[in-house]
């Protein structure tokens, strides 16, 4: 996984800019599809935690998913309507982020060319501002004892 700015994330995936742009001072993006087990179990539990911030100006995480998904339609039944996605259509895009986080399914391991460092389900944790990877064990951040909103509070103090 390379480091690169916010300036950078955004000019090489477009579908990030809006998010790492905005007021929420993290950005998830969570690699995972409605196919996989474990995404079913974790899922509801980081959509908790998303849901659980104030609305408005005071929100502290914006999620990003980055679907493995193999329709459109499994994608749109599978994420949660508040979140943001990278667009079915845009396999460039997602393949990409996959490669540059090394977070993607096993069977797409080989027809993406991926170092594969995370399987699914993977939350990574950026800061907005900066770009800067503050953890890329979120699920298991989110799934642990010390889950819940408090997870937010300690993402924002890394």
């Amino acid at each position: 996984m390379s480091t690169m700015n916010a300036t950078d994330l955004a000019s090489k995936f477009p579908s990030l800019a809006e998010p790492l742009s905005s007021s929420a001072p993290l950005l998830g993006l969570y690699f995972a599809a409605s196919w996989c087990p474990d995404c079913t179990e974790v899922t509801p539990a980081v959509n908790k935690i998303y849901e659980s911030q104030a609305s408005g100006d005071t929100k502290t995480l914006d999620l990003v998913y980055v679907a493995s998904d193999s329709t459109a339609d499994q994608m749109k039944n599978y994420v949660p309507s508040s979140w943001l996605a990278i667009p079915f259509d845009q396999v460039e895009e997602r393949s990409n982020l996959k490669r540059h986080f090394g977070a993607c399914a096993g069977k797409e391991t080989e027809a993406l060319g991926v170092d594969r460092k995370f399987g699914i389900p993977t939350l990574i944790i950026l800061e907005s501002s900066t770009g800067r990877v503050i953890s890329t064990s979120g699920v298991e951040d989110v799934m642990g004892p010390n889950g819940g909103k408090q997870v937010l509070d300690r993402w924002k103090a890394m």
